[in-house]
């Protein structure tokens, strides 16, 4: 009778354990006082990454088309909250977040002049094109062999908010021209896009940082499908490194 006592007790003692481990971390106090770990999680993150921006920005000056910019590359800052749905054993999340995501970018276009029969001035015209959107992502997260690592994917909708732009052009070489340098005014490119729909995904790895609180760092991979512009093909892939802080509700 006490053996069959405890097996039963070591059985139930398994069965919760089993399922009150949120993310496979151990978090009741004993066998005798379990921890009854929340399905639901909310918290903040900050992210930074790396842009490389695909395609030709038509460039007008006094409505005459100019250099064409393309190829450029540039950097991008997000923060914001998030929240995390776990389902009953633990397996998968739901998850959803809320940014205001910075972006800063460059393009270069080159161009020679002849000044003489042997010399050729060359020109660098310099686009920097910064812009701030809101964006609000849903989708899932899923756990890789109830280890603490994971991969997730998601869709991000986003909401452009600010943009502005500024041109330049100067002399780049040759060293005998003089230095000469010129900010372009009258230029105008084509508007940036209200709204985008950019899906990305991510492996990252759950730490544990106390009893129903825990740190996600994260690589992410933002898929261009949409342009970034109104009337010209410039689609940003992005490479982000995400930290994520998750409370218990």
């Amino acid at each position: 009778m006490k053996l069959h006592g405890k097996i039963f007790f070591n059985n139930c003692v398994f069965f919760l354990s089993g399922h009150l481990f949120a993310q496979g971390f151990d978090w009741q106090y004993s066998a005798r006082l379990p921890f009854e770990t929340p399905k639901l999680y909310y918290g903040a993150n900050v992210s930074y990454g790396i842009i490389s921006s695909y395609g030709k920005i038509t460039f007008l000056e006094n409505r005459i088309s100019c250099p064409n910019f393309e190829n450029g590359n540039g950097a991008k800052f997000s923060f914001g909250i998030n929240a995390e749905l776990w389902n009953t054993k633990n397996q998968f999340a739901y998850i959803a977040s809320l940014n205001y995501d910075i972006n800063s970018l460059t393009y270069n276009s080159y161009d020679s002049v002849p000044v003489s029969e042997t010399v050729f001035a060359k020109y660098k015209s310099e686009l920097e094109l910064n812009f701030s959107n809101i964006s609000a992502a849903f989708g899932l997260k899923y756990r890789l062999l109830n280890s603490h690592f994971h991969v997730s994917g998601k869709v991000n909708l986003d909401f452009t908010i600010t943009d502005n732009f500024n041109a330049t052009e100067r002399i780049a070489n040759p060293d005998e021209i003089p230095y000469w340098e010129r900010n372009i005014a009258n230029g105008n490119i084509y508007d940036i896009r209200k709204i985008t729909i950019t899906p990305d995904i991510s492996i990252g790895y759950d730490v544990e940082l106390g009893r129903g609180i825990y740190a996600t760092p994260k690589f992410s991979l933002e898929i261009p499908v949409m342009s970034m512009m109104e009337n010209d093909s410039i689609k940003n892939l992005a490479y982000m490194f995400e930290l994520l802080i998750n409370f218990n509700y």
